[in-house]
């Protein structure tokens, strides 16, 4: 995962999401090296089976979103750009760039 969360990027134009990487020969990729896909709903459903695959198989259920970030060889200044994020989308000012993934996966209890 590249720098598809920024507006700017052209992971944008490659309807990437991610900036995920090709991982084949054959996968169409752009002047940076960004895997491109025929359309963003491909582009989403990439980056989710990415996501998954890496909570799955390389993660543990105690895995971090500073382990996520990790994983994706970003800089760990990352996890605090994406905390500050899930902070927000999820009205949860608990979340920090320790928080474990699994904790932020689970739908909440109401009942």
């Amino acid at each position: 995962m590249q720098k598809g969360h920024r507006r700017d990027c052209a992971g944008i134009a490659a309807r990437n999401p991610g900036g995920l990487l090709p991982t084949s020969d054959k996968h169409v990729r752009d002047e940076a090296g960004n895997r491109v896909f025929r359309s963003v709903l491909d582009g989403h459903q990439a980056l989710l089976f990415d996501l998954a695959t890496k909570v799955d198989g390389r993660l543990s259920p105690g895995s971090t979103l500073l382990d996520l970030v990790t994983a994706y060889h970003l800089k760990p200044m990352t996890a605090k750009v994406w905390a500050r994020f899930l902070k927000s989308a999820m009205h949860n000012p608990a979340i920090q760039p320790h928080s474990v993934l699994t904790d932020l996966l689970e739908v909440p209890d109401n009942g």
